[in-house]
């Protein structure tokens, strides 16, 4: 009885309240599947170090240091430390290179 009261009062429209709570439950089911593929996706990230592209490749730490300085190499800078994502390593190098093909190369020799 205290409800019909209050709802003549302020004149609450319920179907209004039920409308708005039903976008705002989609809006958050939404959020949370993006969010858990966002999580999904980051589980499958897996980036190398210098120091791993040395160990995997067997070249001298100065080459190291200059494919990570080349801007045709994928990598960043995640706050001091040089990082290459897996994907982006393997399709760089799946692709034949030579040194003579490259001003960075030539300029770096």
């Amino acid at each position: 009885m205290k409800l019909d009261n209050y709802n003549q009062k302020q004149k609450i429209n319920f179907s209004d309240v039920e409308e708005f709570l039903n976008k705002s439950l989609d809006t958050s089911t939404k959020l949370l599947d993006t969010l858990n593929e966002i999580e999904n996706k980051s589980k499958n990230l897996i980036f190398l170090t210098p120091k791993d592209i040395r160990e995997a490749t067997g070249w001298s730490k100065r080459t190291i240091e200059k494919l990570f300085a080349d801007p045709d190499f994928p990598s960043c800078n995640f706050g001091k430390t040089q990082v290459v994502e897996i994907r982006a390593a393997i399709e760089y190098f799946s692709k034949p290179r030579r040194k003579e093909d490259s001003l960075f190369w030539l300029n770096a020799a």
